[in-house]
């Protein structure tokens, strides 16, 4: 600062006068900042913010009622005022301020009356020398916290060590087209090479298979069976008679035709002698006989 004082601020709004200095300052909190001379020290008419929230590179580092927060540059502490000057704001009138290590050496700008500059090393000769800055203050939106936010980690590209394979000019725009070209043709032929085989042995499986067994039924040839459901059909040919089955459901299969006797012709009726009726004349007897012996031969 400029003569008398000779403090170091962090960014001191209004240097010089008439000389304002517009870093790492709101916009808002400029257009209402106001420095006055009032002492050897100076003091300044600082606005208050609502709903405030503190900048990038700033710490919460006071909190009182209704969510009021003081912030102070990262790195510095705050040291509230001596003497309240508003209830509602008791964080006005405060400072933020940082110890310089003694022996180090740190590059100021430094402000004559004029406003003139010169950019100039200092070095902290002795112990509690300080650097001060204003705090900003105001309302947050919720209740708020103290100490600095966290911070956001980024993203580090590191640089590969290992030598890029050169390659000829007309190469480094990526793969040619007759390189394109065979890649489709080998997909397309190793794909139809797939099918072919697949196709090959789903038919040799196929082939493989066994038909079902046939299901034959045989159908008795005992002639004193008789089943439900069949018509019978005679057919005579020559002095053999032959009794052929029709198909009936009742079974499930339809049989082929039989033979009467297992085909050894029809049934010769016994010869022997019939025993006489009573009561019949001889002429009945005679023609029942002369029936019988027809029907044996």
């Amino acid at each position: 600062m400029p003569p008398p004082g000779y403090f170091i601020w962090a960014n001191e709004p209004v240097p010089a006068a008439n000389h304002t200095s517009s870093a790492c300052y709101p916009s808002e909190f400029l257009k209402a900042y106001q420095s006055v001379s009032s002492s050897v020290a100076g003091s300044s008419v600082v606005p208050v913010m609502s709903p405030f929230v503190c900048p990038s590179n700033y710490c919460t580092m006071f909190a009182g009622e209704n969510n009021y927060v003081a912030c102070c540059p990262s790195g510095f502490q705050f040291h509230r005022p001596d003497t309240t000057i508003d209830p509602g704001r008791p964080g006005y009138g405060g400072t933020c301020y940082s110890d310089f290590t003694v022996s180090s050496t740190y590059t100021v700008t430094a402000y004559n009356v004029s406003g003139a500059t010169n950019l100039a090393p200092w070095v902290a000769s002795t112990s509690g020398a300080q650097a001060f800055a204003h705090p900003i203050d105001g309302f947050a939106p919720s209740a708020p916290s103290l100490g600095c936010p966290t911070p956001t980690p980024k993203l580090t590209l590191t640089q590969s060590t290992q030598t890029p394979t050169p390659t000829s000019a007309s190469g480094s725009n990526g793969p040619s087209r007759a390189v394109i070209a065979g890649s489709a043709v080998g997909g397309l032929s190793g794909f139809a090479v797939l099918l072919t085989l697949t196709l090959v042995l789903l038919r040799y499986i196929r082939n493989q298979r066994k038909p079902p067994p046939l299901r034959i039924q045989h159908i008795d040839h005992d002639t004193s069976r008789s089943e439900l459901g069949c018509t019978v059909m005679c057919e005579k040919e020559g002095n053999l008679v032959f009794s052929e089955m029709a198909c009936t459901e009742k079974y499930g299969k339809c049989g082929g035709a039989g033979e009467v006797n297992g085909g050894w012709g029809p049934f010769e009726m016994s010869g022997d002698t019939v025993a006489e009726l009573d009561g019949a004349n001889e002429k009945q007897r005679n023609s029942k006989l002369e029936m019988i012996s027809r029907l044996g031969k």
